[in-house]
């Protein structure tokens, strides 16, 4: 790894420290030089995260739609994308987005985000009066899933099925 990978790392690295800890504003000023084409996959995704901690969700946006052109994208990361879409207001993005997650998770064998991204999909499906696309992703569920939704709340399978009735 060059010394300005390295560099461009422990910087990303610290932002991310600077913006868990509630300093957004010391933390955009570290992220504010750095060229996003530049970095690895890792440094992308805690990029994106810096400008989520700090409010900054459209710039979030732009550095998930980097990480999901990766070729090492996992299903977590179209998760990421989409549920920031959905916190935008982007739900159509946001839909292709979780769609792509769940496609990617099946295809590689990982059920790892199968449950928050099939009910954060089914639900904004539903708010789209898509019900059965709704009804198909919520058959993927267990009784014990739930995810938190922004603005929301919690959301189960068998609050979803309320809202079909």
């Amino acid at each position: 790894m060059s010394s300005k990978k390295e560099t461009e790392s422990t910087v990303v690295a610290k932002a991310l420290r600077q913006a868990k800890a509630g300093s957004f504003e010391q933390a955009l000023a570290l992220v504010e030089s750095l060229d996003a084409d530049q970095l690895g996959i890792a440094d992308l995704r805690s990029l994106a995260l810096v400008y989520s901690y700090s409010g900054k969700e459209d710039a979030a946006v732009e550095v998930w739609v980097k990480v999901c052109e990766c070729s090492e994208v996992s299903p977590g990361d179209y998760y990421m994308l989409g549920s920031t879409q959905m916190g935008l207001g982007q739900s159509d993005a946001a839909i292709e987005s979780l769609q792509r997650g769940l496609e990617a998770g099946d295809s590689a064998g990982n059920a790892g985000y199968s449950g928050v991204t099939a009910l954060s999909l089914a639900h904004l499906l539903i708010r789209r009066n898509r019900v059965a696309d709704a009804r198909l992703v919520i058959n993927r569920l267990t009784d014990d899933d739930s995810t938190y939704i922004k603005e929301v709340g919690v959301v189960t399978k068998r609050q979803l099925l309320e809202l079909l009735r």
